[in-house]
């Protein structure tokens, strides 16, 4: 994005930030981030293809077709895609999906799993606040002192878990 934008003649300085082409003023509030800008002052948000869009006031097709050339990316836009081009273009896609899926799928399994832990850390606070002993008790309840030893493990899980976050595409 940094460079698309610098390369339309618009400077990013070194927090990442430049004045917005979209509309008038003197500090720069069009936030630039690896593949997106956005601007706090007009609102204005998007990838390179918006970007180029905007700035020149060119169709989609047309933005496509100028990123192409502007950045000599090689893509074969003007080309009609033969079949067996877009059957791999949709097993591609169908690839993609699935491991989108799947990272999802482990994603919530591990915040599910990390609930559980939660959950079983309460119950050893619920036992060890009813089965505490009073004064004048000779021995401790075996389930009071399970769920101490027990929270002990469950707090160094829980201060060890690693969250997996979803990638962003």
């Amino acid at each position: 994005m940094r460079h698309a934008l610098e390369n339309y003649g618009i400077e990013v300085n070194r927090a990442g930030y430049a004045l917005c082409p979209f509309h008038d003023e003197k500090t720069g509030s069009l936030k630039v981030y690896p593949h997106s800008f956005y601007c706090y002052g007009c609102g204005k948000g998007g990838d390179v293809i918006t970007l180029v869009r905007s700035l020149f006031d060119l169709s989609f097709r047309d933005a496509l077709i100028k990123v192409n050339a502007d950045f000599a990316l090689g893509l074969p836009i003007d080309k009609k895609p033969t079949i067996r081009q877009r059957r791999a273009a949709q097993e591609k896609r169908r690839e993609l999906e699935r491991a989108q899926m799947h990272r999802q799928r482990a994603h919530i399994e591990n915040w599910e799993s990390y609930l559980d832990l939660v959950v079983e850390w309460e119950l050893c606070g619920l036992y060890i606040r009813n089965y505490k002993p009073v004064p004048g008790d000779d021995t401790l309840h075996p389930w009071f002192v399970k769920a101490l030893r027990r929270r002990d493990y469950l707090d160094y899980l829980m201060n060890s878990y690693v969250f997996y976050e979803e990638e962003s595409a």
